[in-house]
């Protein structure tokens, strides 16, 4: 059987007060790792890679949203009255043709996260519009936490809603196995029997392209993929939605199979290897053992999504230094204890923080670093604390993140949100929640605030002049 799994578009705001991504689907290359294995045709289409510089512009209203010509001013000081946005990646009529070429019997969506909701469920509904017969099915965070929702949305059009892990029950799908609708999955109990993922079919000169062209990190990147050393996570941060995809606990791959996908992934060219999750650090020696594992193929590598900084010792950041670590993204958080104690395990003490910092540059890291706004018992003098302590313990890069209350959380059974709000506008760059001590708006300066402090570093003058402003956070 043929089968087209797909990585939708994306939006930004119009504003640009946040990055525009474009980052390797490995969840829908695991997927297809799999389905090849047993046998099918499988290709992936990431739309966002495809026509990365591709951009339509459309507002949210009433429940839709609403393609314009028509653009709003934005400035430093004035939102527009409507929430407007620029979606960018291949067109939905680009995509039928693409259909009409390759003529799947399949189509696999995923929805890595809320923001992609409508783009998502354009492509469900124009798909069955135009070839009733492919079967469809999503997948990804944003459906396996807000099922309904997607559902509603793509207007009895999805035959397959999956919840959770998705390699297994996509071949349940093809032989027929399951009845239509929600399927909520078991998670793998030892990930080392997942095929390797299929990086071969993503446009990996395309992300290199892109990164090095846009992104928010300063330091250029080599041929790179995405990775995991496991999957689950130790802690349960009130802001974060892991377990909801990925269940209870932390189930870790074995050195042999992380081995075996390092030497494929250098079959095809590659030289860096990105950490798309923390928990390896969990246990030192296991992180200690793959980073000489990398160290062994001579492979670059890093972990942009945050390392968690209780293990780090000086000792530990030398040895992953020499064993190929270019850059470390240090997930600080806060200063501030009382926001920590919202995230279990990350309680680290802002000296200790310090120390990591000035370990890192000892031994010639990169240090990017990230931090959280916005709580709703967080003062604007505490947020704007936060990007000052940011400011000056020496990081060459920080990304401020507001506060999300993504679904299926404790944070978003919490929240008090602002009027006509729509999971879809949670992004890190926006305030979606009300407070008695702010207004959604001020956070959303101080956040830029912290962003303007960075550009006017060094480097953010040298991204200025390679016209890479827009990649920044």
């Amino acid at each position: 059987m043929k089968v087209l799994l797909i990585q939708p578009p994306s939006n930004i705001m119009y504003s640009r007060r946040e990055s525009k991504p474009c980052m390797p689907p490995l969840g829908l290359a695991y997927i297809a790792g799999y389905l090849r294995s047993k046998g099918h045709e499988v290709q992936i289409l990431d739309m966002i890679a495809e026509d990365y510089y591709e951009e339509r512009y459309f507002y949210y209203d009433e429940n839709k949203i609403h393609y314009t010509d028509q653009r709003c001013i934005v400035d430093d000081f004035q939102f527009p009255l409507i929430d407007t946005f620029v979606e960018y990646g291949m067109s939905t009529d680009d995509l039928l043709r693409y259909i009409d070429k390759y003529e799947p019997d399949i189509i696999g969506v995923s929805c890595i996260c809320s923001l992609r909701h409508f783009q998502a469920c354009n492509i469900i509904n124009a798909v069955k519009a135009y070839y009733p017969r492919i079967i469809t099915v999503m997948g990804g965070n944003h459906p396996s936490s807000l099922p309904d929702l997607i559902m509603q949305d793509c207007n009895g059009n999805l035959d397959y809603l999956v919840i959770g892990e998705g390699e297994y029950v996509m071949e349940d799908i093809i032989e027929d196995k399951l009845p239509k609708g929600i399927v909520d999955l078991k998670y793998h109990t030892n990930i080392d029997d997942l095929t390797l993922p299929a990086h071969d079919l993503l446009p990996l000169d395309k992300y290199l392209e892109i990164w090095n062209k846009t992104q928010y990190h300063f330091y250029p990147a080599k041929k790179y993929v995405i990775m995991n050393t496991s999957r689950g996570c130790v802690n349960g941060c009130e802001h974060c939605p892991h377990e909801v995809v990925f269940g209870h606990g932390w189930r870790r791959r074995s050195l042999s199979k992380i081995e075996e996908e390092i030497q494929f992934v250098k079959s095809l060219g590659v030289e860096e290897i990105q950490f798309h999750e923390y928990n390896g650090f969990v246990d030192k020696k296991y992180m200690e053992d793959i980073a000489h594992l990398l160290k062994k193929y001579n492979m670059v590598w890093n972990v942009p999504i945050g390392v968690w900084l209780k293990p780090l010792t000086e000792e530990y950041i030398k040895m992953l230094k020499e064993c190929g670590m270019n850059c470390i993204d240090l997930a600080i958080e806060s200063p501030d204890s009382s926001i920590l104690t919202t995230m279990p395990g990350k309680d680290v003490d802002p000296k200790h923080a310090e120390d990591v910092v000035n370990w890192c540059k000892k031994y010639g890291l990169y240090i990017n670093a990230f931090f959280m706004i916005g709580f709703e018992n967080q003062s604007l003098i505490d947020m704007m604390n936060t990007v000052l302590y940011a400011a000056k313990i020496g990081l060459d890069t920080c990304v401020f993140f507001i506060a999300q209350p993504l679904p299926k959380t404790i944070l978003w059974n919490k929240a008090k949100f602002i009027n006509n709000f729509h999971p879809f506008m949670l992004r890190y760059g926006k305030c979606n929640t009300r407070s008695n001590l702010w207004k959604a708006k001020d956070v959303e300066e101080i956040r830029y605030i912290g962003r303007k402090l960075f550009l006017s570093t060094k480097i953010g003058q040298k991204l200025r002049n390679n016209n890479c402003i827009e990649g920044v956070n």
